[in-house]
């Protein structure tokens, strides 16, 4: 997967923003886990973050109906 943004809010009080994104999956009891965190691009209201791959494993347990 890759992704991008576009016109992020100004979050920084001098400067730009740093963004990045974090991917949870949804546990059996309600709470949510961490699968994958992007890196932080630095000093930019559009970014394009890295390539990356999530494992089927990591994002749904291998329930491909989840």
């Amino acid at each position: 997967m890759q992704f991008c943004a576009n016109k992020l809010d100004k979050k920084d009080f001098f400067g730009k923003s740093d963004p990045f994104m974090v991917f949870y999956r949804s546990n059996e009891d309600g709470t949510f886990t961490i699968c994958h965190k992007t890196e932080v691009v630095k000093n930019t209201l559009n970014p394009v973050w890295l390539q990356f791959c999530i494992p089927v494993r990591a994002l749904c347990n291998g329930d491909y109906d989840r």
